[in-house]
């Protein structure tokens, strides 16, 4: 049999039970990581919400520099509590990708049951996330700070099936919600931690 050739009954049926397992185990992971986004944006809505109803915040205790460190304080809590959502929507986004391929694939093979060269292994091209994507995107969500999946090393072969590796990666292209919902989760701690910052300076200067 060629590489051109049709694959074998045995092949599709594996390579069928094996996208529908990818596709198990990241439709699980991605809500796993949705449940740890909300949970940190939570915890954070709860902490600026008790400081905007309280009446010893900011606390006068902390001394003449009390807008400073209360600043200081809500500015310090907001960085740690978005870089936790930054990892946990990241690595959401990244499995959206991933089933969102994997479900389009399999809508494909209902059609056309895939040939043997689909299934040989393949590698993606090389591909970089720059410094200043990475930065920004701490900051603000962008769709070229998360890639479907990375280029394999020499050390570490291909292995995935060609028909897969185009699935996310074109997939990876388009996009899904996921990173509109990344955003608006990320603007809703954005304009509390705004809101809870400018409340602890006026505050101050009362």
């Amino acid at each position: 049999m060629t590489n051109t050739g049709a694959a074998s009954s045995t092949q599709v049926d594996r390579a069928i039970a094996f996208v529908k397992g990818l596709l198990d185990r990241y439709a699980s992971y991605h809500n796993h990581k949705e449940s740890m986004a909300f949970t940190g944006l939570t915890l954070f809505t709860g902490a600026g919400g008790a400081a905007l109803v309280s009446d010893n915040w900011p606390p006068a205790a902390w001394g003449a520099r009390t807008e400073i460190w209360a600043f200081l304080a809500i500015t310090v809590l907001w960085l740690g509590v978005l870089a936790y959502l930054r990892f946990q929507l990241r690595r959401r986004r990244w499995a959206a990708l991933r089933v969102a391929g994997c479900e389009r694939l399999l809508a494909e093979w209902i059609v056309s049951p895939p040939p043997e060269a689909h299934l040989a292994p393949k590698d993606r091209e090389p591909v970089k996330i720059g410094r200043l994507v990475k930065c920004v995107d701490f900051f603000w969500p962008l769709k070229a700070a998360v890639l479907a999946m990375k280029s394999f090393s020499k050390d570490n072969p291909a292995t995935y099936p060609s028909a897969l590796v185009d699935a996310w990666v074109n997939q990876e292209k388009r996009g899904t919600d996921a990173l509109l919902h990344e955003r608006l989760i990320v603007l809703a701690g954005w304009v509390l931690y705004v809101v809870v910052a400018l409340f602890t300076v006026r505050a101050c200067a009362v």
